[in-house]
């Protein structure tokens, strides 16, 4: 498996958890660099899709957008305000962030060195077999600090479009990652399950 070892900059922001989460991101995706990578977001979503067969895609996008009620707060709050600041159709952005929970990328791992220290790593399995995706991930990976009343709770390295925490820290306190899966986990199956509960019910509807 080739790796690809290009390194590009990347961005760091704050993120202010005091702000109502449909308006959270604003400030974020105001910034210049930001509006710059859009028409990549935009086209990130745009190959995800292409996977899924052109006559189906309308139907999944609209369920995938009332997939947006059945999510937790504040994520389906911070999903609409993402959708209304990049022009992206919201089942497309809730799209974007469910794939990853129903995908088996990225790696992490926990080691001590020789003098205690806990060491805790990711990689982000960006390969030449997966292209398209890797370029797009690598694009749009950034850090940002997710702050309260000025003070920052936790930083996560994310990508642009996405919600929640694929891999953070929080100040001497502890850290996360979302690690490899060879199988659906549970929040992969919940998604699967609530995908299905809604085709059933969108089929019974027009009968």
């Amino acid at each position: 498996m080739e790796q690809i070892d290009k390194v590009l900059p990347m961005g760091r922001y704050p993120v202010d958890l005091d702000t109502e989460p449909e308006k959270r991101y604003d400030e974020l995706f105001q910034k210049q660099e930001i509006q710059d990578l859009i028409p990549t977001l935009r086209q990130g979503v745009k190959d995800m899709m292409s996977v899924i067969p052109e006559e189906v895609r309308p139907l999944l996008v609209k369920l995938l957008a009332e997939l947006d009620q059945c999510l937790p707060q504040p994520f389906a709050g911070e999903m609409r305000g993402i959708a209304r600041c990049t022009g992206i159709d919201l089942g497309e952005i809730v799209g974007l962030n469910l794939g990853y929970d129903l995908s088996t990328f990225c790696t992490s791992i926990v080691a001590q060195d020789s003098k205690g220290t806990i060491w805790h790593g990711r990689n982000m399995d960006l390969v030449k077999e997966f292209a398209k995706t890797s370029e797009f991930l690598r694009s749009t990976a950034i850090m940002i600090d997710f702050q309260s009343k000025g003070q920052t709770l936790y930083t996560s390295t994310t990508y642009l479009g996405y919600v929640g925490a694929p891999t953070g820290q929080s100040p001497d306190k502890f850290t996360v990652s979302v690690n490899l899966r060879r199988e659906y986990n549970s929040i992969g199956q919940q998604v699967y399950k609530t995908i299905k509960d809604l085709t059933r019910r969108k089929v019974n509807s027009v009968h």
